[in-house]
């Protein structure tokens, strides 16, 4: 939900194997498809801007990509973020008030938790946690001061984990 009410909804669509997006910020719902191209648009997450401005991660299932579809220009456009190995599945999107975007999600590869932001101006991933299955069922918060918050399940262990960037390094942990 954006800041005047309105709703925003990333989805998948079956049918057309495409990412589509739905609102009612004119009023009336309408619908538009972001990305087309092969079978796009598994575990799609979306955040919406101070400005408006929509940001949504998602799957690639044809190339096993985590990619990302921003309509910040004014129209949508869409980029490769993570292309190592079978990136992608599980994501969580956050924008901060600086208009970074942060995106957690998991590389089926390796089964590792990973972190993908573009605070930098340009696209950065990092491992957060490779220990045995893990980084599925992502969720992911910013704070004002650029802290990142991830919940996420270890499917080795079967416990709820967080990790946070709060501290001076990387922390994760079980949550009790």
């Amino acid at each position: 939900v954006g800041t005047s009410g309105a709703v925003y909804i990333s989805y998948y669509d079956d049918t057309g194997a495409d990412l589509e997006y739905a609102t009612n910020v004119s009023g009336a719902w309408g619908t538009s498809t972001v990305d087309s191209t092969g079978d796009a648009g598994f575990y799609s997450s979306i955040a919406v801007g101070t400005s408006g401005a929509v940001y949504i991660s998602y799957y690639d299932g044809t190339n096993d990509y985590l990619k990302y579809a921003t309509n910040v220009s004014g129209a949508w456009g869409t980029s490769t973020v993570d292309s190592t190995g079978n990136a992608g599945q599980y994501t969580s999107i956050a924008v901060g008030t600086s208009g970074a975007v942060y995106i957690s999600y998991q590389n089926t590869t390796n089964r590792d938790l990973m972190y993908a932001t573009n605070v930098s101006g340009s696209w950065g991933t990092t491992t957060l946690d490779s220990t045995g299955d893990t980084g599925r069922h992502t969720s992911i918060a910013v704070d004002t001061s650029g802290a990142v918050y991830i919940s996420y399940y270890d499917n080795t262990n079967f416990n709820l984990m967080y990790a946070t960037t709060a501290l001076p390094t990387v922390t994760t942990g079980a949550a009790s």
